[in-house]
């Protein structure tokens, strides 16, 4: 099979039906049937006049594509298949290559289930032990949970000879921190960037009430709120979210956003303008949509409730961190990310070392895509786009696409990013920031920020660099109606036979209950050690925010590892099974009692190490004091 048909919802074991269907949203490109292969937009587009996702994509849609917006769009023509991704990389193209024969999809996961019973894949042990242990997403440039699959870059096209059954890989230069703030050419960019999103927003303001923009204390999601104060748009016919809560800094912001609508004039988590239906998704949706997104990839799933019936616009800050000084440490640090440390013996030396190898195996691979040395500070952006970015911004865009819910965000636009984030007269990273705040939006610097504002210096240094460059009125025009298609009529047909609303945290639970199963645990331990699973467990219970994560990254590799033991059943030499057998690390599958002290032994050890930490911490304290004394 190439790219699959539609298959029809069926009813699950928890008495609900299941609307979400990875075989009409995942593409599968098999180079044994490429005629099978249809043209569709994965995902949408976004254009000066509006939004194209498969409802009204228009029949040159691959000379439209600009790297804005969150897709993957296959394209077949007579004798050619063309596979273009957003300039993010939110989906990801994953690969296996082998033999002759390729395959291609655009979910790590879906590519697996796929690959289980026509080929033989097997488990790549070193991203396995990053992947349990990393931080939030991993830091492979390449590499997955399968040794026969890796994830193409970001900027990477699939040109496929239908009848040679060949495919070539051609790569964007998106040109990024080139241009220096301080010319014409980095002003018009600026300019230009401005007129296209503001212009933008004002359209889709026009055509649907369906909005919502993420306002907060910090610098990304206010600079993306000044856009629409620059488009002049009714702030009435917008929800502008501000959370609260005791997590991260919701508490703080909220204060700052309360004052800033006072201020403004605009209320904040307004929803009346809300039109549509809601359709419940089951819980097996609830759960299998963030796999099928981000196994390989990323460890905080989003588990969506609700897919909605008219389309909603999400505008948000995400990626602002590629433009300002966010994340700049040295080459070793990257690697305290992972919670390599948090092991003890033999175990901690091997996640470490795993760990050094995938990382080196990154910085390979970015240094020979960009020519940069690892020692270079453009290594940590590119790090952070290529990256982190692509994995969390990315992977949660299309986590909320999937219901029905559009994340768009302005600074992460591919002509924005080739500007340069400070020059040689002002070294501060912050200086891009602050350009786009006085040229743009000065209004809003009167406000606090929730943590780090901008240097004073620097602002009047991005005062004089923009009064230095007038303003390009260079909007760009379109004729005739904002293109956007809200309505979902196939989920109007299926709010017919809506599912009761799920109980928030069920997705969590039901993962935690997956986790905690014999089948899962005696699997994971035929490759793994236990203390991985204590470790999540522990995770749980300490951390309120996202603590199942490390659950999840479990069931992602048991699930995998199920994947290639149906593989093995399908090829392979009996000589094969025994090299494998002979070469893999057998950790037996414990029964409960053993299970029990070693969990107790585990919490000794790490009981003794926190005690010891204590203490050397106190020693440290005294001798300060005896030193200032």
């Amino acid at each position: 099979m190439a790219v699959y048909n539609a298959t029809p919802h069926h009813t699950t074991p928890h008495h609900t039906t299941n609307f979400f269907s990875p075989q009409d949203s995942f593409f599968i490109i098999d180079s044994e049937n490429l005629t099978t292969v249809q043209t569709k937009l994965y995902g949408f587009s976004v254009q000066d006049n509006g939004i194209y996702d498969e409802a009204n994509r228009p029949k040159d849609m691959l000379s439209k594509l600009n790297g804005r917006g969150v897709y993957v769009y296959v394209e077949k023509s007579a004798d050619k298949i063309t596979v273009m991704q957003d300039f993010v990389g939110s989906y990801g193209i994953f690969l296996y290559n082998k033999d002759g024969r390729f395959i291609i999809s655009n979910s790590f996961l879906r590519l697996s289930e796929y690959l289980r019973t026509r080929v033989r894949i097997s488990l790549n042990r070193d991203f396995a032990n990053h992947f349990l242990v990393m931080g939030m997403t991993s830091l492979s440039y390449r590499e997955t949970l399968l040794n026969e699959v890796e994830i193409l870059p970001r900027n990477a096209i699939v040109n496929i000879d239908i009848n040679a059954q060949k495919f070539a890989l051609e790569y964007i230069n998106y040109h990024e921190n080139t241009v220096q703030i301080d010319s014409p050419e980095g002003m018009q960019i600026l300019d230009r960037w401005f007129a296209r999103w503001t212009q933008f927003l004002k359209g889709l303001v026009d055509r649907t009430g369906n909005i919502e923009a993420d306002l907060s204390g910090g610098r990304d999601s206010r600079l993306v709120f000044g856009l629409l104060l620059g488009a002049g748009v009714d702030l009435s016919k917008i929800c502008i979210r501000s959370y609260q809560g005791k997590q991260y800094t919701f508490e703080e912001d909220y204060r700052i956003t309360s004052e800033m609508s006072a201020k403004l004039g605009f209320t904040l988590n307004n929803s009346d303008n809300f039109t549509g239906g809601l359709l419940n998704f089951s819980l097996d949706d609830s759960v299998s949509i963030p796999f099928y997104v981000k196994a390989s990839t990323h460890n905080q799933l989003q588990h969506k409730y609700t897919k909605f019936e008219d389309k909603r616009v999400k505008i948000t800050g995400g990626g602002g961190e590629t433009l300002r000084e966010y994340w700049h440490p040295a080459d070793k640090n990257f690697l305290n990310i992972s919670r390599a440390r948090a092991f003890t013996g033999a175990l901690k030396k091997e996640l470490f070392a795993s760990n050094q190898r995938i990382w080196e195996t990154a910085l390979q691979d970015m240094e020979k895509a960009y020519g940069f040395p690892r020692t270079a500070p453009e290594i940590c952006s590119i790090v952070y786009r290529d990256i982190q970015q692509r994995y969390h911004n990315g992977g949660e865009a299309v986590e909320s696409l999937l219901a029905n819910e559009y994340k768009i965000s302005p600074i992460m636009d591919e002509e924005l990013s080739q500007l340069k984030i400070n020059n040689q007269e002002c070294t501060d990273n912050d200086l891009l920031f602050a350009v786009l705040y006085v040229r743009y939006c000065p209004e809003l610097l009167q406000f606090r920020f929730d943590k780090k504002g901008f240097n004073p210096d620097t602002l009047e240094f991005a005062r004089k660099l923009s009064a230095k460059y007038p303003r390009h009125d260079n909007t760009p025009v379109y004729v005739g109606e904002f293109f956007f298609s809200i309505h979902d009529s196939e989920v109007s047909q299926q709010l017919e036979h809506n599912n009761p609303a799920l109980e928030i945290g069920s997705p969590q639970k039901y993962i935690k209950r997956i986790f905690d199963s014999v089948p899962i645990r005696k699997l994971f331990a035929t490759r793994f050690d236990e203390e991985i699973c204590m470790y999540a467990e522990e995770q749980l219970i300490r951390i309120r925010h996202y603590g199942i994560a490390y659950c999840s990254t479990v069931v992602s590799a048991a699930k995998i590892l199920k994947d290639i033991i149906t593989s093995e059943g399908v090829c392979g030499s009996f000589d094969d099974d025994l090299r494998e057998f002979a070469e893999a690390d057998f950790k037996s599958p414990s029964d409960a009692l053993f299970r029990k002290i070693l969990r107790a032994k585990w919490y000794c050890k790490r009981s003794v190490l926190n005690i010891h930490k204590v203490f050397i911490r106190a020693a440290r304290k005294i001798l300060k004091k005896f030193k200032t004394a």
